[in-house]
């Protein structure tokens, strides 16, 4: 088991277990704190999006226009395979992309939603135990700066499966490949192909699904539990404030069907009626 700790305002253990990571955030007076943007107010209260694909070595970013959809631009950081201490090298490297985003566009943290590519729990075919500790390790360090620089993280991140599911119904291909996804990312972007890289193509590809799907879908399920729970409660107060939170809830969906017709048309496809995650 691998442990890094961070000392500042704030003190961050993570654990590394066997590619899960477990991660603990105290403060000064020695209390848990959890970071949590999902459902804290609607999308289109951001300004730009930073969409993260992470990965040990290579990792892409791009940062959008949250109103516009414009893609600003993107970045690639590359960790040197050779440093003894990658992860420390690649959390110098965010800070100071990060650092740079906020100083020319002017932003404040409440400006900048994260959203990044979530970790697996398990080895994929072409990952070993080792492969995954290493992005388990990437996580986690990504996770300590915003953290400690109070940015809105959107919860674990969106998973890949979410994501091909997403460009599945956009696309209408039964199992689209990253090449399918790139493709239709730098079409609707007017991008030559060979221009960015994969790791930034993937970014983007993220922020399709986060706005084409996964931001509906994630309050829709939380409308679920909530519903849920209220049938548990006798009290009326209780159930006021359920119904309360139902419809603040309600108010942070967004129209996601006009999101994707327009990306359809761009690519010259049949509107997609109803993307499912």
């Amino acid at each position: 088991m691998q442990q890094v700790t961070i000392q500042s305002t704030v003190q961050m253990e993570i654990y590394l277990n066997n590619g899960n990571i477990v991660h603990k955030v105290i403060n000064k007076d020695n209390k848990e704190k959890r970071m949590e943007a999902k459902f804290l107010k609607r999308l289109s209260d951001y300004k730009y999006a930073l969409v993260c694909d992470l990965a040990q070595y290579e990792s892409g970013f791009a940062l959008l226009d949250v109103s516009t959809n414009a893609l600003i631009e993107v970045q690639q950081i590359s960790v040197s395979r050779t440093t003894d201490q990658p992860t420390g090298e690649m959390y110098q490297m965010f800070d100071e992309m990060v650092n740079d985003f906020l100083d020319r566009y002017s932003l404040h943290a409440e400006d900048l939603i994260i959203i990044k590519e979530q970790l697996p729990i398990n080895c994929g075919p072409h990952s070993t135990a080792q492969t995954l500790q290493a992005l388990a390790a990437a996580h986690a360090v990504f996770n300590i700066n915003t953290y400690l620089r109070k940015l809105y993280t959107y919860s674990n991140g969106i998973h890949s499966i979410s994501v091909k599911t997403y460009f599945k119904k956009l696309l209408g291909i039964e199992k689209p490949q990253k090449d399918d996804i790139r493709a239709a990312v730098c079409k609707y972007y007017d991008i030559d192909p060979e221009s960015i890289t994969r790791d930034e193509s993937d970014a983007i590809a993220l922020w399709f699904c986060l706005r084409g799907a996964k931001w509906n879908k994630d309050i829709d399920d939380q409308i679920k539990l909530e519903k849920k729970h209220r049938k548990t409660l006798t009290a009326n107060h209780a159930i006021k404030d359920v119904d309360n939170e139902i419809e603040r809830l309600e108010g942070l969906k967004w129209d996601e069907q006009q999101f994707t017709t327009q990306i359809s048309l761009k690519l010259g496809l049949q509107s997609v009626s109803q993307t499912d995650n």
